[in-house]
């Protein structure tokens, strides 16, 4: 039979008292308050910081959707039947496959007349505008300077050209008068002798003469000025030019050796 556990209450008085003792100590109140502190300001942050997060649940099987594969490797699978278990399997029949559905990707795609006018139409304003070429086959115009007396010229000779009085003479005499300007013989004025093709720029320091002779009644020949080529405002020297007793900053060229042949000077086809 056993024997019954006898406590001393004296002694256990004299425990609870020397814990009451113990816990009314300073440092240990001090030590219990920032402890609870902690606690709570522990709790408080969880409650506010995962308030909102709602963990997904752990997926125990991986659908087909999620399988990291290229669309051409699947081309041909069952996908109804295709598990976790049996992917690795089905992933080597997928790349055997013939991806046939890809093909018509590559396909080019071909525009019909009525697409590419609602393209040239859609983007009219932002495409430059086409060169503008010569009427008489002599390819594109070139640049107008920008100090050029006629800045319309090729507008005018096309109108001109297309109203039905306007030949390749008026083309060529601005071609080469606009490549003058270019090199500093800077004129507007020009005429083309068609019987002998060449281009004479009506400089202001520049006449051309032909020279011709008459027989007098004694038998005698004179030489006079059989035609006189010049600016308008060199017209009043004819009779000096004649007589040779024009300004020396003049130039007399005789007409047979002026001009150019506006062809090989333009490099013109």
């Amino acid at each position: 039979m056993k024997e019954k556990l006898k406590v001393n209450p004296s002694k256990v008085s004299t425990t609870i008292k020397t814990l009451l003792d113990l816990v009314r100590e300073p440092i240990i109140i001090g030590a219990l308050i920032i402890a609870g502190c902690i606690v709570g300001s522990v709790y408080v942050l969880s409650q506010w910081y995962y308030a909102d997060f709602d963990p997904e649940p752990i997926p125990t099987e991986i659908p087909v959707s999620k399988l990291t594969a290229s669309p051409a490797l699947l081309v041909g699978t069952d996908l109804s039947r295709l598990s976790a278990s049996d992917a690795e399997s089905d992933w080597e029949a997928a790349a055997a496959a013939k991806p046939t559905q890809m093909e018509s990707e590559t396909e080019p795609y071909e525009l019909t007349p009525e697409d590419e006018a609602l393209l040239l139409e859609h983007f009219a304003e932002t495409l430059p505008d086409p060169p503008r070429e010569s009427p008489h086959g002599l390819g594109p115009y070139p640049d107008i300077p920008p100090d050029y007396p006629r800045q319309n010229v090729w507008e005018r000779l096309e109108q001109s050209y297309y109203d039905g009085y306007a030949n390749i003479s008026h083309e060529l005499i601005n071609r080469v008068l606009i490549k003058y300007w270019n090199q500093g013989g800077k004129t507007g004025a020009g005429v083309h002798d068609e019987a002998n093709g060449r281009v004479y720029p009506l400089f202001k320091d520049t006449v051309y003469v032909k020279w011709s002779e008459v027989e007098l009644e004694d038998g005698s020949r004179e030489t006079y000025l059989g035609s006189y080529l010049c600016h308008g405002s060199l017209a009043d020297y004819e009779e000096s030019v004649e007589k040779g007793t024009q300004p020396s900053w003049m130039k007399v060229v005789l007409y047979e050796d002026g001009g150019v042949d506006p062809y090989s000077f333009l490099d013109l086809p």
